[in-house]
């Protein structure tokens, strides 16, 4: 799970394979949308995520709190 300021997550992937990303609810007072998304399996790295920001689109990676899995399978 993770959230986004003024931006909408278009799409997740990991080492290029889409994944399933559904925006949650809102919570508290609604200003940072959250979304969420889940890997068959435990998995260390980063995803990439394509958000969009006003007009213009963007390239984020966020990190994984998998870091100790190293021998897991990874995200890149």
């Amino acid at each position: 799970m993770f959230g986004a300021d003024r931006e909408i997550v278009r799409a997740v992937t990991c080492n290029g394979r889409p994944l399933v990303v559904r925006r949650l609810p809102p919570v508290l007072d609604g200003r940072r949308a959250l979304y969420a998304f889940a890997l068959s399996e435990p998995t260390a790295g980063r995803v990439t995520v394509n958000v969009v920001r006003g007009r213009a689109t963007a390239t984020e990676h966020v990190e994984l709190l998998g870091g100790h899995l190293r021998h897991k399978a990874s995200c890149r």
